[in-house]
């Protein structure tokens, strides 16, 4: 069986709650982004590339196996990777062909200005190379 996009959208708004986050309240807007980034086959069946930022940290490592599991096609993308979103190495690469780019990384630091340095520099990267590979 494999995972339709709002099932997508749950399991990683669980898997972020599970580890004691506040609760996730773009579930709804996240379902609906990704039901539109579905590719059907010639059997009807969901196949999509999702590519994991994150992919082999706590959260992210247990997104790409239940989605492996499911079917999909789940690229864990980490510094472990080959991919670092600060420096945009690996970005052009690893992006080619996704279908959804789920974000699950974390600072290195948790001091304010790094928190804030980190997501917007990475964020900034996702984008710019996201938008590159179509």
């Amino acid at each position: 069986m494999r995972l339709s996009s709002e099932e997508i959208a749950r399991l990683a708004c669980h898997f972020y709650e599970a580890r004691g986050n506040a609760k996730f309240d773009g579930r709804t807007a996240m379902a609906g982004w990704l039901a539109g980034m579905t590719r059907i086959n010639t059997e009807g069946t969901s196949i999509m590339k999702l590519v994991i930022i994150g992919g082999t940290g706590l959260i992210g490592s247990k997104l790409v196996t239940e989605l492996r599991e499911h079917g999909h096609e789940a690229v864990p993308a980490s510094p472990d990777t080959g991919v670092n979103t600060l420096t945009g190495a690996g970005l052009a690469e690893v992006l080619q062909g996704a279908s959804v780019v789920v974000d699950v990384s974390n600072s290195p630091s948790f001091e304010d200005t790094a928190v804030m340095d980190f997501f917007t520099t990475s964020t900034r990267n996702l984008l710019e190379h996201a938008k590159a590979a179509g």
